[in-house]
């Protein structure tokens, strides 16, 4: 599992087109957490994220999310047996899915 979790306040700038698509670029600093069976990781930096409100089939969502994160990042980690470890590197995580959930 990846949690994205924004610290403080972001610099945004937002663009609303005609046809109700919002597109926005943001910096700020964001934590990435990551867990799994095979090892773990808590990094946060500098980030940069290219979000819009762009469903499946042509739909609009009622808010924007990111599409596009880079992120320079430093943190700590651990692999499955627990050896620790010290992180620092870039993060791109690209694409998204949109999935509906229909309570």
């Amino acid at each position: 599992m990846l949690w994205l979790i924004q610290i403080g306040y972001p610099v945004a700038s937002i663009r609303a087109g005609s046809s109700g698509i919002m597109t926005a670029t943001q910096v700020g600093i964001w934590e990435l957490e990551f867990q799994s069976s095979r090892g773990d990781f808590d990094v946060q930096g500098y980030t940069l994220a290219m979000l819009d409100n762009r469903g499946n089939f042509g739909k609009t969502l009622a808010d924007i999310g990111p599409r596009t994160v880079s992120a320079r990042v430093a943190g700590t980690g651990c692999d499955a047996k627990e050896n620790s470890t010290v992180l620092q590197g870039t993060i791109l995580l690209n694409g998204r899915k949109v999935v509906e959930v229909n309570p």
